[in-house]
């Protein structure tokens, strides 16, 4: 199958109500989706005010009357977009209703869950996790970019007390988005998505505290500290602070999630603990990884400490070298893959086995430990095709990391008004132009804070920096600007969004809806 090189269809919305009912896990908790979601309608309900208590005066507060109040009855709007199936050029838009009634008991839970999420806290007492009577409540970082991120999705007008506390964050948080089971919606522990986990843990090189650090940014990964053991030096992190990490910059919503994936880790050699000798710690085992071995043991609490090891390492990137491998040689290498993108459906039980050849597909890349090159073609192919791109971005929002497709897409377009707009000399010929959309680039997914701030590693980034302040203090200079502006962090996006991303949108309904779609149109067009 192959897709026409005519001028693309522009996407036809259509607007559809209908009522939802919201999913709940086997013990009756919503599906983190419709929790995050009934988190931020109850927010919008509540009018956050300056509350006080014996502790001191809170501004942009709220007390646990109010959320048990609110919660009481609540309605729910939400859109969401898919492909037609009986027009593979229109995208349907559908507005879903979901309305709930809780008793105060009920209500009391829902919060709980809210907290153990990390979305609010006790502003008397952030230490504990407890949802307490008469007591003042305020949203943490994350819950501030939980309901950010829903205002913004369902195009709500964002009310002033709620632009003032968005403009007030110091520091955007970089949200993990876990992978989850879709009916079950317990997270995946399958190697890809432990792996992702992982590399956001461990940040994209050691986040470490030492006697020259004033303050540590926690959102760059995990905080090491070095220490001796053995008359050795190890930078190591504490189980605590591992579980409250995961809990504050992670879609993991308890303490129970965070210990599953941290013994992930252990038990796939990704890190490792280091005996203090000190007993004054809780052993807890995963049921599934219940052994023997002590390795497979989370040995949960402040005093208890892990590295991580060279798999780990290895994992994290820390060691990988951009200038050794190029993503362009890798789709080099991808010419003679065979995906259903580059071959026509040639009968119907092909295009039958479409969607499970899909996902066999995606299978044999997670159990590959080498970065399959189909993974870097179909991003492409993806880049290439404006609904398909459309119905990833869709995607990536969902798992909360669209900064990624919106740079590699402002990238892909900078290149392309580059080559478009030079002389017979290869000259440009609106080198002013290039440097406002270089700097609009730059001051979207590289200055620091930036609306859309990768998460990329220093030695990347600051060079940019370097740069770009050299362009603004010498504008007179010869060809500041070239088409190969942007490569390197080009590449390292690419590669992730390729690993991490694109094997999990494939699998997805959206998607697979999409691509039989075309393949039925296909089939159509040449009989």
């Amino acid at each position: 199958m192959s897709f026409s090189k005519s001028k693309p269809k522009v996407p036809q919305v259509q607007r559809m109500r209908s009522s939802h009912v919201m999913e709940t896990t086997k013990s009756g908790r919503p599906f983190v989706k419709d929790l995050y979601d009934m988190f931020s309608t109850l927010i919008i309900s509540i009018p956050l005010e300056s509350h006080q208590n014996s502790s001191g005066n809170y501004p942009n507060s709220f007390t646990t009357e109010a959320a048990i109040a609110n919660l009481g009855s609540l309605k729910l709007t939400r859109t969401h977009r898919m492909p037609d199936q009986k027009d593979p050029s229109k995208i349907v838009t559908t507005a879903t209703i979901t309305k709930f009634t809780m008793s105060k008991g009920t209500a009391k839970a829902a919060c709980q869950t809210f907290m153990d999420a990390r979305l609010f806290e006790n502003l008397s007492d952030p230490n504990n996790r407890s949802f307490k009577d008469k007591s003042i409540y305020g949203l943490t970082p994350k819950g501030i970019y939980i309901l950010e991120r829903f205002i913004s999705i369902n195009n709500l007008k964002v009310v002033p007390n709620l632009l003032k506390i968005f403009s007030s964050q110091p520091t955007k948080i970089r949200l993990f988005a876990v992978e989850r089971n879709h009916e079950t919606d317990s997270i995946t522990l399958s190697k890809q998505n432990v792996e992702s986990v992982f590399r956001r843990f461990a940040g994209s090189k050691p986040n470490v505290i030492n006697e020259t650090t004033s303050s540590i940014d926690r959102n760059l990964g995990i905080e090491l500290q070095e220490r001796q053991f053995n008359n050795k030096t190890h930078r190591t992190f504490s189980g605590l602070s591992a579980y409250n990490w995961l809990c504050d910059f992670t879609t993991l919503i308890s303490k129970k999630e965070a210990k599953k994936i941290i013994t992930e880790f252990i038990r796939r050699g990704l890190i490792k603990t280091i005996d203090d000798n000190n007993n004054n710690n809780v052993e807890v085992k995963d049921s599934k990884n219940d052994s023997k071995n002590d390795n497979s043991k989370l040995k949960y609490s402040k005093f208890n400490n892990y590295t991580i090891l060279e798999k780990g390492k290895q994992i994290a990137l820390w060691k990988y070298d951009i200038s050794r491998t190029s993503t362009l040689s890798i789709l080099s290498e991808a010419e003679n893959v065979n995906n259903c993108f580059n071959s026509k459906t040639e009968n119907q039980e092909t295009f039958n086995k479409l969607g499970e050849n899909e996902l066999k597909e995606n299978q044999v890349n997670n159990n590959n430990n080498k970065e399959h090159p189909s993974s870097f073609r179909k991003l492409q192919q993806i880049l290439d095709d404006k609904n398909l791109c459309s119905l990833f971005m869709d995607f990536s929002k969902s798992i909360l990391c669209e900064e990624n497709l919106l740079f590699l897409l402002e990238v892909q377009n900078f290149k392309t008004k580059y080559s478009t707009n030079i002389n017979e000399n290869g000259d440009p010929i609106k080198q002013e132009d290039l440097i406002v959309d270089a700097f609009r680039i730059y001051n979207d997914f590289l200055a620091s804070n930036s609306r859309h701030e990768l998460n990329i590693d220093f030695n990347l980034s600051q060079p940019m920096t370097q740069y770009m302040t050299s362009i603004a203090d010498n504008v007179d200079r010869k060809d500041p600007i070239t088409s190969h502006l942007f490569d390197k962090i080009q590449d390292v996006i690419y590669r992730l969004t390729a690993i991490d991303s694109v094997p999990k949108f494939i699998r997805t309904k959206e998607y697979l809806t999409y691509v039989r779609n075309n393949v039925r149109s296909d089939s159509i067009s040449e009989s």
